[in-house]
């Protein structure tokens, strides 16, 4: 990428994760954006395909700091139980936290594509040997997307205010259903 246009699309971001801090992800929309950058919109559109795709690239970075954190979990615990546990704990969290962002990028980037992202495959190769251990291959695979499902924002964010579920009450469902009934 020309350094000119990396400088264009990570001005983007900074001004679209300024704006979202101070008015929300779903009441900025890209040409907000661009107008606060006083740009075209054809030039947030050659960068990012859509609002998902922004908040995806905006959200990238934290993620990966989530998956060190995953992670130093793995190294430090014996048990993969308490790894499962503590890393769902931590994962929950970063929903929390996120959740606008990834509210933006679940529900509008289409969903075969997240599914084939590299969050969704580094969250499937982190799990699939906690919860798949001792399955078949298939199983194992299905049991993991199932989790992922699982733990997507929009069951999420049905959980916390459909259901009235606390993070602990969350994890400790999810505990049950893919970890102590392998």
């Amino acid at each position: 990428m020309r350094k000119d246009a990396l400088h264009n699309k990570q001005s983007i971001e900074r001004k679209a994760h300024e704006l979202f801090q101070t008015y929300g992800v779903a009441q900025v929309s890209m040409n907000q954006i661009a107008n606060a950058l006083g740009v075209g919109i054809g030039t947030l559109y050659r960068h990012f395909g859509d609002k998902g795709a922004l908040c995806y690239q905006i959200i990238h970075t934290d993620f990966y700091l989530l998956i060190e954190d995953m992670q130093r979990i793995a190294q430090v615990e014996d048990s993969n139980r308490e790894i499962f546990i503590k890393s769902i704990d931590l994962f929950l969290n970063f929903k929390l936290v996120n959740q606008a962002l990834l509210s933006c990028v679940e529900n509008t980037t289409k969903k075969w594509s997240f599914k084939e992202s590299d969050i969704y495959q580094t969250l499937f190769n982190y799990y699939l040997p906690l919860v798949g251990n001792d399955l078949d291959e298939m199983l194992a695979k299905f049991k993991v997307d199932a989790l992922l499902n699982t733990l997507s924002t929009q069951n999420y964010e049905f959980q916390l205010d459909s259901r009235g579920l606390t993070n602990k009450q969350i994890r400790d469902q999810i505990v049950a259903t893919f970890y102590d009934h392998n």
